[in-house]
């Protein structure tokens, strides 16, 4: 039998924030709050994690951090933690260093904030 548990939470981003966009541009407007969800799914002994979102979890940067750090705190690898998000444009920098899309910069450097 499959047990399944999810929670979601949400963040209010600020208008002028910095999108997540190959050109950077500011958001001029906030029209609802950005939210997450993670599932669990339980089959006996095996333990799985689906992350969803409306910010950029599949973008290989932050998708390696986030399934890294949910294995971390559920105590299964990240290959059990699977991501995915709306890709409905509407994403903003989750941190100030967050190089933007298309950049050939370094690996995200993690924020003293995480």
């Amino acid at each position: 039998m499959i047990e399944v548990a999810a929670e979601s939470f949400s963040i209010l981003p600020e208008a002028g924030s910095e999108g997540q966009t190959l050109l950077g541009n500011q958001v001029s407007a906030i029209f609802r709050p950005l939210t997450s969800s993670i599932f669990l799914l339980r089959d006996g002994d095996l333990l799985g994690a689906v992350l969803t979102s409306h910010f950029m979890t599949h973008y290989y940067r932050f998708r390696s951090i986030a399934r890294e750090r949910v294995g971390e705190v559920l105590g299964i690898s990240p290959e059990q933690v699977l991501c995915f998000s709306s890709h409905n444009h509407c994403c903003v920098k989750l941190n100030r260093n967050q190089y933007s899309f298309g950049s050939h910069e370094p690996d995200l450097v993690l924020p003293e904030y995480w």
